[in-house]
């Protein structure tokens, strides 16, 4: 890159966009970026994609899903699951129905606390989380 093209990328507006999964092999609404992306940059935006396994976690040896942790996700029906991506179908895997008992006691639940002990394990990864890309997909992607 030359310094005049340096110059100009750094005087352009910059979009950083924060995605589950990237690039998107399995569907989903990532599937529209590389055209959104297109659009952006046709506008002359500097355009940066990350996913959220990177902005959580800068130590690369040591990623590892904080869903259980920082969020949780909950089906319409009430369940209490993993997360959007892998564990949401509340007939594969769920902690609880937040119809029938308060999220705290669900989230502090026996079951709950043995998803989050495996996840903090080298060697014991969930079932559900094994195939997930979000959990094994870390990489920063420069378009």
């Amino acid at each position: 890159m030359t310094l005049e093209n340096k110059k100009n990328s750094v005087n352009r507006s910059r979009v950083l966009i924060a995605t589950g999964i990237y690039p998107p092999d399995i569907g989903g609404p990532a599937t529209y970026l590389p055209q959104f992306i297109s659009f952006l940059e046709s506008k002359d935006y500097n355009v940066k994609v990350v996913t959220f396994s990177d902005i959580s976690n800068n130590d690369s040896k040591n990623k590892k899903c904080d869903w259980p942790w920082r969020s949780l996700y909950v089906t319409c029906d009430g369940y209490l699951t993993p997360c959007c991506m892998q564990g949401s179908d509340p007939e594969l895997i769920n902690f609880g129905n937040m119809f029938k008992s308060p999220i705290k006691d669900i989230l502090n639940n026996e079951k709950y606390q043995q998803f989050r002990n495996k996840l903090r394990s080298k060697k014991l990864i969930p079932l559900v989380c094994v195939n997930c890309p979000a959990y094994f997909r870390q990489k920063v992607l420069k378009i």
